[in-house]
C-alpha cells in the first residue's frame, strides 16, 4: 500500500468515526452543520459549513488530497480521494498542479458557470494554488474577476480587493486629451487667422470668431461633418478593439495622424472636433465597455453629439466650442483680450501670437510645474467661496479651478458652482442620457449605479462632479448598498 493509499485510508476511517450517530444524514460530513456559514468574504479558517455552503479549494488532477486547504476538504467536507475535479459532498475542486496559470483558467470558468446554475448553494473560495502550488495572490484572483459579481460565490478579500485595484475605472485624465479645448482652440484659430488678416483689435478677433461659427450655423457644418466621418471609418480599422474590447491608444492614432484636408484655420477646429469625438468615447467607454464598432456607433446617433447639417442651416449644435459651458470660455476669452491688449500686441499695433499664447497659456503652465497648483492659485488666483471657485487674477491666464470637496481641483468650464464645475460636463451629459436605458444600471437618488458588476463606475450627480472615486472597492460596496436601503426604505 502506498503512501497517498494509505493516507486515504486512514482518512476515511476518520470521517466514518466522526460521522455523529444524530445526524439525519447517513452521508453528510463531520464539518457540515445545519447553521449556515454566511460570510461576505471566505474566512481565512473555516471549519465548519452550512448544508448547502460548499468549501472551494485548490487541488490536483489525481484527486490525492493530502494536504492545505485539499486536506481539510477530505477531513471535513466531503471530498473523495481520487477525484481531482468538481462537486464532491460539500467540496469542489479545481485543479491547480498540473502547470502554469493558463492551465488553471479553464477550470475556474467551468467552476464560475456551475455556480451561476446552482443557485441554491453558496461556494467560498478559499486561495487556491497559493498554497502548495507556489502561485501568487495576484496570479490567481484576476481569474475570479468574473466571480465578483455572481451573487451565491464568496472570495477571499485579498481576492477581491486585487480585482478591484485592477478593474476598477477610476478616473484617468490621461486617457482625455485637452491639447484641444475650447479656450485652446479660440486661440488657435486667432492665430491661425493672423497670419493672414493681421487684427488691430479685440474687438476685430472677437467679431471673426462670431462669423466664422455663424457660417456653419447659417450655411452647415462642413469641418464638423468631415471630423465625423474621417471618426466613422477609422472605427473600423482591424487593430480599433484588442481582446475584444477597444483599443484606446489605437482610436488615438488614427483619429489625430488622419491628414486633415482643411486650411491652417479650418484645422483648429477639427482637431477640437477629433478631440471632442475621442474624448466621449473614451469618457462613455468606461461605463459601456465596447466590443464592436457598431456599438459606439449607436451610442455616437443617440448622443445627438453629431445633429448637425453639412448641408443646410444648423440651429445649435454641441459640436460648437462657443456653447460649451454656457458661453464662459468666450466671455473670459474676450475679457482677456481687452483687459490685456497692450501686453499682446507689437509695436504696429497688430497682435502678436507668441504673447497671447505665452500670457494664456504657457505662463500657467510653466508656473504649475514648477511651485505646484497650490502656490499658483494662491498667488495668482482669486478664491470665491459662494462659488467654490478660483479665477484667475488676470481673467484668461489660466483655468477657472473648482476646489472638491474629495481633495484636490478640477478645471471649470466657466463660474464655477453649478454644472460648469463638473469635469467634461459635455461628457457627463451623454453620458448620463445613454445609462438612463442600459440595462446594466438602475438610477436612485440621481446616481447611476451598476445593478451587478461592481467594476462599473458609478455616475454621480452634478455635485458629486460626474464620475466618482472611492478609495477601493468596499467603500464603493457600501455607497451602493446605503443607497439601496434609503431607497427601500423611504429614506
Amino acid at each position: 500500500m502506498g503512501i497517498f493509499d494509505s493516507f486515504k485510508s486512514r482518512n476515511s476511517r476518520q470521517i466514518k468515526n466522526n460521522v455523529s450517530s444524530e445526524n439525519k444524514d447517513k452521508n453528510q460530513a463531520p464539518g457540515v452543520c445545519d447553521n449556515s456559514l454566511d460570510t461576505k468574504y471566505t474566512p481565512e479558517k473555516i471549519s465548519t459549513l452550512g448544508r448547502r455552503d460548499i468549501f472551494v479549494f485548490g487541488s490536483n488532477l489525481a484527486g490525492h488530497h493530502a494536504g492545505g486547504a485539499a486536506r481539510v476538504a477530505f477531513n471535513r467536507f466531503g471530498a473523495v480521494w481520487g477525484q481531482g475535479v468538481g462537486l464532491q459532498g460539500n467540496s469542489y475542486a479545481i485543479p491547480t498542479m498540473q502547470g502554469g496559470i493558463d492551465t488553471i483558467k479553464p477550470y475556474v470558468d467551468k467552476f464560475i458557470e456551475f455556480a451561476k446554475y446552482e443557485k441554491a448553494l453558496t461556494f467560498y473560495v478559499t486561495k487556491i494554488g497559493c498554497g502548495i502550488a507556489g502561485f501568487k495572490l495576484n496570479e490567481i484572483a484576476p481569474l475570479f474577476k468574473e466571480a465578483l459579481v455572481v451573487p451565491n460565490i464568496r472570495l477571499p478579500k485579498e481576492f477581491v480587493d486585487i480585482i478591484g485595484k485592477d478593474n476598477e475605472e477610476v478616473p484617468n485624465e490621461d486617457l482625455l486629451l485637452h491639447s484641444h479645448g475650447v479656450t485652446r482652440t479660440f486661440a488657435d484659430l486667432v492665430i491661425a487667422r493672423n497670419n493672414e488678416v493681421k487684427f488691430r483689435s479685440p474687438d476685430e478677433v472677437i467679431s471673426f470668431l462670431n462669423q466664422y461659427f455663424e457660417r456653419f450655423k447659417r450655411n452647415g457644418d462642413d469641418v464638423a461633418f468631415i471630423a465625423v466621418r474621417i471618426f466613422w471609418n477609422i472605427l473600423h480599422e482591424e487593430d480599433m478593439f484588442k481582446n475584444g474590447r477597444l483599443d484606446v491608444d489605437a482610436l488615438n492614432k488614427h483619429l489625430f495622424e488622419f491628414p486633415s484636408y482643411s486650411s491652417e484655420v479650418d484645422k483648429a477646429y477639427d482637431s477640437y472636433c477629433r478631440e471632442k469625438l475621442f474624448n466621449i468615447i473614451v469618457y462613455l467607454n468606461r461605463f459601456r465597455k465596447y466590443r464592436s464598432s457598431e456599438e459606439i456607433l449607436y451610442d455616437v446617433n443617440r448622443s445627438g453629439i453629431t445633429h448637425f447639417s453639412h448641408c443646410g442651416p444648423n440651429r445649435d449644435y454641441l459640436m460648437s466650442p462657443i456653447r460649451a459651458g454656457h458661453g464662459y470660455p468666450l466671455f473670459y476669452f474676450e475679457r482677456f483680450l481687452k483687459e490685456n491688449w497692450n501686453k499682446i500686441q507689437k509695436a504696429d499695433g497688430i497682435l502678436d501670437s507668441h504673447r497671447l499664447d505665452e500670457l494664456m497659456f504657457n505662463r500657467h503652465k510653466r508656473g504649475v510645474r514648477k511651485y505646484g497648483l497650490e502656490a499658483v492659485l494662491s498667488h495668482d488666483y482669486t478664491p470665491y467661496s459662494c462659488w467654490g471657485a478660483f479665477i484667475p487674477k488676470s481673467i484668461g491666464s489660466g483655468p477657472v479651478y473648482i476646489g472638491l470637496e474629495k481633495g484636490g481641483y478640477a478645471i471649470s468650464c466657466g463660474e464655477g458652482a453649478g454644472p460648469n464645475h463638473i469635469p467634461h460636463y459635455l461628457e457627463y451629459t451623454i453620458a448620463a442620457g445613454i445609462l438612463e436605458t442600459d440595462s446594466r444600471y438602475e438610477c436612485i437618488r440621481g446616481y447611476f449605479i451598476p445593478k451587478d458588476d461592481i467594476s462599473l463606475p458609478i455616475l454621480g450627480t452634478w455635485r458629486d462632479a460626474g464620475i466618482m472615486e472611492f478609495a477601493n472597492l468596499e467603500e464603493k460596496r457600501n455607497f451602493i448598498t446605503d443607497l439601496r436601503l434609503k431607497r427601500d426604505t423611504n429614506l
